[in-house]
């Protein structure tokens, strides 16, 4: 038996990916006989009430609980800078709050002041400390995102000569050089520069470095210099609980097609040649799509859907709660992939969006260029999409509609891609440091 701490700023209850994800192998170590420790963030308020957990099986509720003893679990809280979180939705706030929010903003961007990042991480390191220095640990995983957090406690197990197995399977990926681009405040520029550079080191320090697809491990491999090639495994995210019974089609000659989740990183310009394409499927043989965004979408969207005059057919909810998120999922007859292509990190990573949608047993529309549409084509989950010309993407809807008539409800998804399958794969690149 082992004693291992994991670090990481998700955890359970959050049913969020990452959480789901630390949790999950948490259990699987303490279930092998090891030790388990953990430092992680406090329960944010959406965390500590029943929103965390509506739409989930009792089953998976006991899934995402704490895997042993409380007093074991460390949790941090967030120190941000003014108390401002900058995940808040402002949107509807009032117009003197929405302004607080966004003068506190300015003032953190301008002011040489820490990050709620780097503050988070000297204090999960703080915790993590004693049992470090005191001999109490023999290995410490760590889980990336959000950024650089887990960086100082990666450094401090370095220092006592304690492996390193670092987790890359979430946010950050491959290829994230120090950058030199300068950001529009200096203080703000500092911060970043800091961040990239505990970043890099993470990479350096760390005996194992674990990526979501084979093809950012590859990368990894040729592309980044400051990454040991022999130190470098995947081992892909996971879906948990698969949907028994799937609901049918919307009916009527028309298609639900959903998508949940965040426009950012690009994602919005895909959304916007999509429903450009949706505009274009004017002939009265093409088939009756409509199309329902959740998460909060920008002026930009909205503008488009009047400009391809798709009112009608387009429904923006912004963000719901998720049990009704998950309802909607589940009433859909296909869902949407957003990953936008160009930047290496983000190409090359599997979303995490897809292991949800797998739960759901629908015909997926993949725009994920790179790794999240090879997983799409390889195991026959629904249609990889083009959106070159709008004449494309209406080529590609007109195939998703045709996939959803002939096969409306998906298999169990692969086995290689079961909490299970993988938690073992993890599991084993944990004892190899052993």
């Amino acid at each position: 038996m082992a004693s291992i701490l994991l670090v990481s700023y998700h955890y359970a209850p959050s049913a969020a990916i990452g959480a789901r994800r630390a949790a999950r192998f948490a259990r699987y170590l303490t279930d092998s006989g090891h030790d388990v420790h953990v430092v992680c963030g406090s329960m944010l308020p959406s965390d500590t009430s029943d929103e965390a957990y509506s739409g989930l099986s009792p089953a998976d509720r006991s899934q995402l609980d704490l895997v042993h003893d409380e007093a074991r679990v460390a949790r941090v809280p967030t120190r941000f800078p003014f108390g401002r979180d900058p995940s808040q939705d402002t949107a509807d706030l009032p117009v003197a709050e929405r302004m607080w929010w966004k003068a506190r903003a300015y003032a953190e961007a301008l002011l040489p002041m820490r990050s709620w990042e780097a503050r988070w991480g000297s204090d999960a390191a703080r915790q993590a400390r004693p049992l470090i220095e005191g001999g109490q640990v023999d290995l410490v995983i760590v889980s990336v995102p959000p950024g650089h957090v887990v960086h100082e406690s990666a450094a401090l197990a370095h220092a006592h000569g304690i492996p390193i197995v670092a987790d890359f399977r979430d946010l950050l990926q491959p290829g994230d050089p120090i950058r030199s681009g300068r950001r529009r405040f200096p203080a703000d520029h500092a911060r970043r520069r800091a961040a990239d550079a505990a970043l890099v080191d993470l990479y350096r320090i760390s005996d194992r470095i674990v990526f979501s697809s084979e093809e950012a491990a590859e990368y990894a491999k040729v592309d980044c210099d400051y990454i040991d090639a022999g130190r470098v495994r995947h081992v892909t995210n996971a879906f948990d609980r698969v949907d028994d019974e799937v609901g049918g089609t919307t009916g009527h000659g028309e298609l639900e097609l959903v998508y949940t989740g965040s426009l950012a990183y690009g994602r919005e310009a895909q959304l916007i040649r999509l429903l450009a394409g949706l505009g274009a499927m004017r002939s009265p043989e093409d088939p009756t799509i409509r199309v329902s965004i959740v998460g909060w979408a920008g002026r930009e969207v909205s503008t488009a859907v009047g400009e391809y005059g798709l009112g009608g057919r387009v429904t923006l909810h912004g963000w719901l709660p998720r049990q009704r998120v998950t309802e909607i999922q589940r009433s859909a007859d296909a869902l949407l992939l957003l990953q936008p292509p160009g930047e290496p990190g983000i190409e090359m990573a599997i979303p995490a969006k897809l292991f949800e949608y797998m739960e759901r047993r629908k015909n997926v529309l993949s725009l994920a260029p790179t790794a999240g549409d090879r997983v799409v084509r390889e195991h026959d989950l629904g249609v990889v999409a083009r959106d070159g010309t709008p004449a494309e993407v209406a080529d590609s809807l007109r195939e998703l509609a045709r996939v959803v008539r002939e096969r409306p409800v998906l298999p169990q998804p692969p086995d290689v891609f079961s909490s299970r399958t993988t938690s073992a794969e993890f599991g084993a690149i944990v004892e190899s440091c052993l």
